[in-house]
């Protein structure tokens, strides 16, 4: 049975940096711990990358790194509580795998992402 068929799957996730998961519906991956989620994964070039953080106190970074390691992208921000949503753009960004890092005081977590051409 393909994993496709089922409304909606959650699976081990064994690959990539961090402990967590991966969801799966339909193509659509969205890949998390249970305080930090990017979706989805691939992501067409020029539609938003979403990043969800949950008991978020004070200060978060999201970072988008190239393949040589090099910033990319950077969203920040500061006084903030609880789950944030942040909308991340991808119009800059050339079709590659990317890592994203989701940071705050006391946690880091990093998820590898692809941005696929329009």
């Amino acid at each position: 049975m393909l994993l496709s068929s089922f409304a909606f799957a959650q699976i081990p996730y064994l690959g990539g940096v961090g402990d967590g998961y991966a969801a799966t519906k339909g193509r659509i991956t969205v890949m998390g711990t249970e305080w930090a989620r990017v979706y989805p994964s691939p992501v067409v070039r020029g539609e938003d990358l979403r990043v969800v953080a949950t008991g978020v106190q004070d200060e978060l970074t999201v970072d988008v790194y190239d393949v040589q390691g090099r910033l990319v992208l950077r969203w920040q921000d500061y006084d903030l509580i609880g789950t944030q949503y942040v909308d991340l753009p991808t119009r800059s960004l050339v079709p590659a795998c990317y890592l994203v890092r989701v940071q705050t005081k006391k946690k880091t977590f990093s998820q590898k992402i692809i941005v696929w051409r329009e």
